[in-house]
């Protein structure tokens, strides 16, 4: 957090969206159980830093009145992701394949890093 309010929000953003992809191609190329062992820690470690730079994007974005309402959906959006997120990429690793659907994730990461850490959403 102390990290956060000295360089603001972009640079640790795309720190954390540049490990993140990192740690999904350990996945493209390591093809092994250990592998999602540290796929596991190196994302879900560099998520929970992306996820402090979003929830101080949020609270920047808009008015204060409306900082609640910005809040509660974001809060839904991340829980519907949570929900959504393996459910679609079993399909996914069923149809396509687990390489290539950890490359297919690392490129929404890519897309929404960057997209976060400059304050645009595309």
């Amino acid at each position: 957090g102390r990290w956060y309010d000295r360089v603001g929000p972009r640079t640790p953003m795309l720190i954390s969206t540049v490990v993140m992809v990192g740690g999904l191609t350990i996945a493209f190329f390591w093809r092994e159980v250990t592998a999602l062992v540290v796929l596991s820690v190196v994302v879900g470690t560099f998520h929970n830093v992306f996820h402090i730079g979003q929830s101080q994007l949020v609270g920047r974005y808009g008015r204060p009145e409306e900082r609640a309402r910005n809040f509660s959906l974001s809060s839904l959006a991340n829980s519907a992701a949570t929900f959504l997120g393996p459910v679609i990429a079993g399909f996914l690793i069923a149809g396509i394949g687990a390489p290539a659907t950890v490359m297919l994730d690392a490129l929404q990461i890519i897309r929404f890093g960057i997209s976060g850490s400059l304050g645009t959403f595309f």
